[in-house]
């Protein structure tokens, strides 16, 4: 009888903390604007990444418009290798190439409302939620 009540706590406990945990997509799901942290006295656009299980579409928000306009589109892949998420577009679907994106990218720091991302062609940013 022991026995069994040992199993049902060790199973509440294990389902337990593994709910609580998001997973890697779903903490990359939705909308986050790219921080500029280059020439941040000039206004410019904003620039939008959104996520949306396995589709990445990127968007400008130009200055005094309330209306994004669609910039590019793609599908891509999120894996994780025990320190950061690795990012990487499998195939553009429209708009304009994203050949400065594409390349083995990661994702570091990634939390709830705040990540980095740079790829081996030099590119990085940072970006918050939106």
């Amino acid at each position: 009888m022991k026995k069994y009540v040992v199993i049902i706590v060790l199973s509440f406990f294990i389902t337990s903390f593994t709910s609580c945990t998001k997973s890697k997509e779903s903490k990359l799901q939705g909308k986050w604007r790219k921080i500029d942290v280059t020439n941040v006295d000039v206004v410019k656009p904003l620039t939008i990444w959104d996520f949306n299980s396995g589709q990445l579409t990127i968007y400008t928000l130009p200055i005094g418009q309330t209306e994004m306009i669609e910039e590019s589109k793609a599908t891509y892949s999120l894996g994780f290798n025990g320190t950061t998420y690795t990012f990487n577009i499998i195939k553009e679907i429209s708009g304009k190439k994203l050949s400065w994106v594409k390349g083995d990218g990661k994702i570091v720091k990634l939390n709830d409302d705040f990540f980095k991302y740079m790829n081996k062609n030099g590119y990085y940013a940072e970006f918050v939620r939106y």
